[in-house]
């Protein structure tokens, strides 16, 4: 109800069918569950060496990809508000 309340306010863009945010979801978590695949690998063969240099690391990698969702978010508020 939500995402079709929001889709009829932008008329002027094409619509993006349901479906595709379904599939998007279902890639990610195909995406997630090689991540783990392939990081359970790493650590079996002893590729990290540095848990804690790795956490850093990945914390930095998590922090990076937090601006650029908190980025998309703000931009999306601002064009709800122009829209209203």
């Amino acid at each position: 109800e939500g995402f079709n309340a929001n889709d009829a306010r932008h008329a002027e863009f094409k619509k993006t069918p349901l479906a595709f945010w379904r599939f998007h979801e279902q890639l990610e978590a195909q995406h997630a569950a090689h991540t783990m695949d392939e990081l359970q690998v790493a650590i079996e063969r002893g590729l990290v060496t540095d848990a804690a240099k790795f956490e850093n690391a990945a914390n930095a990698m998590l922090d990076a990809c937090q601006v650029f969702w908190d980025g998309l978010d703000a931009r999306r508020k601002e064009l709800e508000s122009e829209a209203s």
